[in-house]
């Protein structure tokens, strides 16, 4: 047990801010060199947690992924990733609401890479479930790597796109457990950024969640576009425990998801 105090002060179950996905995905980035995208399955947790810092509730998450199982053009090797998310949030029924959050991901493919960001959302809620407002994400670090492509070793720099984007989210009224949001805006690169998610509750305590992002290239159709261009469809069965008993904690779930290939999106420097 542990007292939430955006619930009042009432004492709430932990796994009633828990979140559990398995899913699959395709994604593609810079890390794919122009050719084609990677398929593989994912497995995350993202728990809001029982503690407030000034006020704010906290969150904690981990992803992993599983892709390329047969390699690719230029690499026999698989792709693995796994990723960190934690930060604070403060969710409002009817009001201005936020969170912020610092991303880790480890890259594990035919070359390896260690990239962090920030990333946050702010938003304007009004009681029947609808908010609008911009999220944001910023690269903190690059690092420079030696990749094995084709038999040739090659020293390259990496980072993460620096995005910013308007949306526009829907909550069903029953229960808001229903959820939908579309974004668009831009990249730090000049590229359109554009994507949709949804939270689709099914029988009990799951709900199917599909998701999709594109980084529209700057560059030209052809070579440069296909070089640039960055896209993530992923479809997750996450379970809820807190709707067993019909506690789910709403204040305290999370307001932003672990990261993953659609909101920490890979580029070479």
């Amino acid at each position: 047990y542990g007292c939430n105090g955006a619930c009042g002060g009432q004492c709430v179950r932990c796994v009633d801010s828990m979140a559990i996905g398995l899913g699959v995905h395709g994604f593609k980035n810079g890390l794919n060199r122009g050719e084609s995208g990677s398929f593989g399955f994912q497995e995350s947790v993202n728990w809001g947690t029982p503690v407030t810092i000034f006020g704010m509730n906290t969150q904690i998450g981990f992803r992993a992924t599983q892709s390329d199982f047969n390699g690719a053009g230029f690499t026999t090797e698989s792709r693995d990733q796994f990723f960190v998310t934690a930060g604070l949030f403060k969710r409002c029924y009817h009001g201005w609401q936020g969170g912020f959050v610092f991303d880790f991901m480890r890259e594990d493919w035919y070359t390896e890479a260690d990239l962090a960001q920030v990333r946050g959302e702010l938003s304007y809620a009004v009681p029947n479930g609808s908010s609008v407002g911009v999220l944001f994400a910023s690269a903190v670090n690059e690092e420079e790597t030696t990749s094995v492509v084709d038999g040739q070793t090659l020293t390259e720099t990496w980072t993460t796109h620096d995005t910013f984007a308007f949306f526009y989210k829907v909550q069903s009224n029953r229960h808001r457990r229903g959820q939908w949001r579309v974004f668009a805006g831009f990249t730090g690169e000049s590229d359109g950024f554009v994507g949709s998610d949804f939270k689709i509750p099914l029988a009990g305590t799951w709900s199917l969640e599909p998701e999709f992002t594109y980084v529209v290239p700057d560059e030209p159709t052809g070579r440069g576009g296909i070089d640039n261009e960055a896209w993530n469809v992923a479809l997750n069965l996450v379970w809820y425990p807190g709707r067993a008993r019909g506690d789910l904690n709403l204040a305290g779930m999370p307001m932003l998801d672990v990261a993953g290939n659609g909101s920490m999106i890979t580029r070479r420097k």
